[in-house]
């Protein structure tokens, strides 16, 4: 087992800077300049251009200033918001915290639900709750996150005024509570991917042999669910539950402009608008570097409950 991992790591590290080389690239190649940004149009003498254009590695190659930003980064160093005049590793620490926990909530209440949806959809396969249930997640699934977001906003915030309008509020429990309809609106995009996935996983594990033995053996149905069915169902269901909260974590932007939540999305959108490079290249390197680790850590969970995984990369090896 561990050489597969040390092979999926080389392959995420390989990515990461594949990656991290086209998102330079394409902000490379767009339209605009970092000197734009520094000057704010200003008519400056060829002097204080240089100055500038020294200070930011500006004046070097392309492939130059790529290797000279990669290993800042491989030391924490992400350098100067070009716009805010700031440390962009300190603007990132700051906004991290907010996203992550909007991240992990949506994803919480997407693999809660899909799978509770899924699962209990297989049980009642044909009936009226399977009916009810598909209906119902494939209807969450074709709103938008943003758009689910103002409908919530206008109903539970303007309307009912259960929760804040904008904000992520201080403290543990403010701060969930100002997350709770974000999180929904996000999290409510995957649920019903989640729950297919599981749906059709669990009918296929409850038609198998072992199953109907195990009901013929008088054991109840709650126990040949919990100890048969869902045990045997949990790859596939970690894999799409995995790359759901991967998707969650790194997709917060647009629901985050909604709520008026000031992180990492919010922080790349502001980036973009300002034609800061900089500051949106390392938001890009951190999403993606978390959406990497978090499909790593699938394959792995995946590798460990699934024993015909097992076999195969052993017989690999």
């Amino acid at each position: 087992m561990l050489g597969y991992v040390l092979r999926r790591l080389a392959v995420t590290v390989l990515l990461l800077v594949v990656t991290s080389f086209i998102v330079f690239a394409m902000l490379h190649v767009a339209p605009g300049s970092p000197l734009e940004v520094l000057t704010g149009g200003r008519r400056l003498s060829d002097t204080t251009l240089r100055a500038l254009s020294a200070r930011y590695a500006l004046d070097k190659p392309f492939l130059a200033q790529y290797w000279l930003w990669l290993t800042n980064v491989v030391q924490g160093d992400f350098g100067e918001s070009i716009a805010a005049r700031q440390s962009i590793g300190s603007l990132l620490a700051s906004r991290a915290p907010v996203t992550l926990q909007l991240g992990v909530l949506a994803s919480v209440i997407a693999i809660v639900f899909g799978v509770g949806a899924g699962t209990v959809a297989a049980m009642r396969r044909g009936r009226l709750p399977d009916t009810l249930i598909s209906g119902g997640v494939i209807g969450l699934a074709a709103v938008p996150a943003y758009l689910s977001g103002l409908l919530m906003i206008l109903v539970f915030s303007v309307l009912l005024g259960w929760f804040p309008v904008f904000g992520a509020g201080e403290g543990v429990a403010d701060r969930l509570h100002h997350l709770v309809l974000p999180a929904c609106a996000l999290g409510f995009s995957l649920c019903a991917l989640v729950a297919r996935v599981t749906r059709a996983t669990m009918v296929d594990v409850l038609g198998r042999e072992y199953v109907e033995a195990a009901r013929v053996r008088g054991m109840s149905e709650r126990h040949v669910i919990g100890r048969h069915a869902i045990r045997n169902a949990l790859g596939p269901i970690i894999t799409v539950s995995g790359l759901a909260a991967a998707y969650l974590i790194t997709g917060t932007v647009l629901v985050e402009v909604v709520f008026g939540i000031n992180g990492l999305g919010a922080l790349l959108i502001q980036g973009v608008l300002g034609k800061d490079f900089a500051v949106v290249q390392a938001v890009a390197i951190v999403f993606t570097s978390i959406f990497l680790l978090i499909t790593l850590l699938v394959d792995v969970l995946y590798f460990a409950v699934d024993p015909r995984t097992a076999v195969g990369v052993r017989g690999e090896a």
